[in-house]
């Protein structure tokens, strides 16, 4: 089957978080990217809709929405603060695919520590703050940001995705699609908010199993997770949950 896997910031915006869910209701794989966060940086609930969260950790600058109904192709791989990997089975082999996150000071030292979480995947997207002039013609000087990252896509032999116009406050291009060449994709950059949504197109195998078997959703936040579950125990019946 094919499907839409997508990232987009939202600058912490519990609001523009909601309205991304319901504009791009369509999008099977949705990495929310500067996600909304309480006080003490733990997770804010999104309730409605057909996305459930499958994945939030906290200080990570990414989580991820999937669509109920496709849970089940989907597994997290890992979530650190640069962003959280999600695999699925693509042509027969393991695919997989990166919501990416990377802050403006970012240090070389956690950049480096980046790639360690980069290098096993297929395909990274997501908001990069890196300019360069190899995919934005007005950076006339390269941040760190985008020396390393030219660097990272140079040694892998990699391919860079990006719109043909600013992704970011009309100013520049930081939000990229990086991915391997050895796989097909389609691309796609729509006007969003602050940032542009980018979008891809992919191809996932569908187990006969695939309604039946428990994703991995080991790294969704347990303080939220055990909150929702005494909330639930609360309910009777005839109270919508």
């Amino acid at each position: 089957m094919r499907f839409t896997a997508m990232t987009i910031n939202v600058g912490r915006s519990m609001g523009n978080r909601a309205l991304v869910l319901s504009v791009f209701s369509f999008v099977d794989v949705i990495f929310i990217v500067e996600p909304p966060v309480s006080g003490v940086g733990g997770m804010v609930a999104h309730e409605g809709g057909g996305h459930v969260c499958v994945s939030f950790v906290k200080g990570s600058g990414v989580e991820v929405f999937v669509l109920s109904k496709l849970a089940g192709l989907f597994d997290v791989v890992d979530h650190t603060l640069d962003g959280v990997s999600v695999s699925f089975i693509c042509l027969g082999k393991p695919f997989i695919m990166r919501g990416v996150y990377v802050r403006p000071q970012t240090t070389r030292e956690e950049f480096v520590g980046f790639i360690l979480n980069w290098d096993r995947c297929d395909l990274l997207f997501g908001d990069f703050n890196a300019r360069h002039s190899m995919w934005d013609p007005n950076a006339y000087y390269a941040h760190a940001n985008g020396r390393w990252l030219k660097r990272f896509i140079d040694d892998r032999s990699m391919v860079v995705y990006h719109a043909d116009r600013p992704t970011f406050r009309n100013t520049s291009i930081i939000d990229l699609c990086i991915a391997r060449r050895s796989h097909p994709y389609s691309y796609d950059s729509k006007a969003g908010l602050e940032h542009s949504a980018i979008l891809v197109r992919l191809h996932a195998d569908v187990p006969e199993n695939a309604e039946r078997r428990r994703p991995n959703w080991r790294m969704v936040d347990q303080e939220m997770l055990v909150v929702g579950l005494r909330a639930l125990k609360d309910k009777t019946d005839g109270v919508r949950w």
